[in-house]
């Protein structure tokens, strides 16, 4: 578990850390301040701000956080042993991990108004979903029908569909979230007609100034 926690949280940390500068070369660097959080945005505040809350809780009252359960499975002298146990449990672990901690860094995104959040909420929640469906339909795929899925599984799931869908299309076609979620990593905003200074860092850890008023042709690097 321990293993698994590290390892997605040094890709979630990865992602954060990324360079999205290239879209700059398109002329789409604001010159303003972005929107306040308002409209149905503010709405959706609250639930990205408890999911990864929620899932935390879920995630650390999963049975395959509990080394008793472990022994049990890997016992073969145990009744209920099946082999497809363990790599289920991974699966299941390993889904519930990450889903916790990309949740968590959407939910950065979105208070940092960065402009990948909108994608990056659709690709991470539309990820969970599909974990899920799957999570649902192999347990009783590998070890039979006393495993198939209750009915308040499949609501739950239906309900997590259409949140998926609809915000996702709230992300696409809303003129609100392209005018708040407009900021690349590390820039810095003045009024309207004054030349804007964009720090973004390099992949080296150095940091890369822009003039963000016009279309950048060449990169000063600051020593850190």
């Amino acid at each position: 578990s321990f293993l698994l926690v590290i390892t997605f949280w040094q890709l979630a940390w990865r992602w954060y850390r990324r360079d999205h500068a290239a879209s700059m070369s398109d002329g789409a660097i604001p010159s303003v301040e972005p929107l306040r959080i308002g409209g149905w945005l503010f709405v959706f505040a609250f639930s990205i701000s408890v999911t990864p809350i929620r899932m935390a809780l879920e995630l650390f009252a999963m049975e395959g956080f509990k080394l008793s359960v472990w022994l049990v499975l890997m016992n073969p002298a145990e009744p209920t042993f099946r082999p497809s146990f363990i790599p289920l449990m991974m699966f299941e672990l390993a889904g519930n991990i990450a889903a916790c901690i990309f949740t968590l860094l959407v939910a950065v995104f979105f208070y940092q108004k960065r402009r990948v959040f909108p994608m990056a909420f659709i690709g991470v929640f539309t990820s969970i979903f599909l974990f899920r469906l799957l999570d649902l339909v192999l347990p009783e795929y590998l070890l039979g029908k006393e495993h198939a899925p209750e009915s308040r599984e499949w609501f739950g799931l239906i309900g997590n569909f259409f949140y998926v869908l609809l915000w996702s299309i709230y992300m696409m076609v809303s003129d609100r979230v392209k005018n708040t979620f407009v900021r690349e990593r590390g820039e810095r905003f003045t009024g309207a007609g004054d030349s804007v200074l964009t720090v973004i860092e390099g992949d080296n850890g150095e940091d890369l100034e822009l003039d963000a008023t016009k279309k950048p042709e060449s990169v000063t690097v600051v020593a850190s």
